[in-house]
């Protein structure tokens, strides 16, 4: 089967949605195909989305979008690439490693030597065939705090029977870690947090930009305060399969990134304060290798479900200069700075 290989620019919206409405069974809209997260017309960075189609069908696409690192107070111009999706009856036919070409060529030919992404266990092996370097915090994980019990009744379509009461098992929690939380708006987390490390150059335009675009915009922030500090974190409603899960998209404690067990806690007293029937919360923690995976899942609730690495590929840097830059970037790599998050 031939495939055709077509690009848009961010700029471009308008070219991009004739497109996808010119197949005939107008399955593709820009709302449902399009990573908005990633490619939307106020984006404060330029992107590109490539696809790849038969005339009748879209195949295949990826998505890249421009990003502004911050590494020792410096700013480094480069390209985020993710988003891919390849449709099951269009897979094992080469199309994953054309579009990421495709997207690569794009990104150096605009002047810009570096492009990373997250992969996922799936898109990995891809990444690394086509040359691109891993880097990674061994004890990073992507995990998932979860109420077992819960997740077995949604698996099953039950009706789920509320075994106790949340919000009190939430105000006993909230009294022995001597906890505070309320909900603010956007505005005022941006105003908290915009002087905080983040992986990438950080003013009020793009942080705006970054944390409203999520699916329906159900983004939410709290600021809260405990025995280990004050923390700011925002969360966001995310469907994994048959659960429904609230990911943690970025967390502060006294204005640092922290991956430490306190992040779970306060993050399950929000979701038993301000949100109901949810599966449990979904975040990048950290992982003792001397833990057994056994005590966590049983005693702390908790399962790992993935490694979060950064792989990166670059053209006209030293190697040196950009292996230094990644393997400071992924210790501030929190949710937002994915396409996940």
């Amino acid at each position: 089967m031939n495939y055709n290989i077509v690009h848009f620019k961010n700029s471009r919206l308008q070219e991009c949605e004739d497109f996808l409405k010119s197949f005939k069974d107008r399955l593709y809209s820009s709302d449902s195909f399009i990573p908005r997260a990633w490619w939307v017309p106020d984006n404060p960075f330029e992107g590109y989305i490539v696809f790849a189609h038969t005339g009748n069908e879209i195949a295949s696409r990826c998505v890249i979008t421009r990003r502004c690192l911050m590494c020792r107070e410096q700013v480094g111009d480069c390209y985020e690439i993710g988003g891919t999706c390849t449709l099951p009856q269009h897979r094992r036919k080469g199309l994953f490693s054309r579009l990421v070409k495709q997207a690569m060529q794009l990104a150096f030919d605009s002047g810009h030597m570096l492009i990373y992404g997250t992969p996922n266990d799936k898109s990995g092996p891809g990444y690394k065939k086509l040359g691109f370097s891993f880097v990674d915090k061994q004890d990073n994980f992507l995990m998932w705090l979860c109420n077992p019990a819960n997740a077995l009744l949604r698996k099953l379509n039950l009706k789920r029977k509320r075994i106790q009461n949340t919000r009190i098992l939430s105000s006993i929690e909230s009294v022995f870690y001597s906890t505070k939380v309320t909900e603010i708006a956007l505005g005022q987390y941006i105003h908290a947090t915009k002087s905080f490390v983040r992986m990438n150059r950080v003013d009020e335009k793009y942080l705006r930009h970054r944390l409203t675009v999520s699916k329906d915009n159900n983004r939410r922030f709290f600021h809260g305060s405990g025995r280990t500090g004050q923390f700011y974190c925002a969360i966001r409603d995310y469907k994994l399969r048959f659960l429904h899960l609230l990911i943690m998209s970025e967390y502060f404690l006294d204005g640092h990134i922290d991956d430490t067990w306190t992040k779970a806690t306060y993050g399950r007293i929000i979701q038993r304060s301000f949100y109901k029937n949810t599966d449990g919360i979904y975040l990048k923690g950290f992982v003792d290798p001397s833990r057994r995976r056994l005590f966590d899942t049983v005693l702390r609730r908790s399962i790992v479900h993935r490694k979060l690495p950064i792989c990166y590929a670059y053209s006209g840097l030293p190697k040196k200069q950009v292996d230094e830059m990644m393997s400071q970037l992924v210790q501030v790599f929190q949710m937002t700075d994915c396409d996940i998050g």
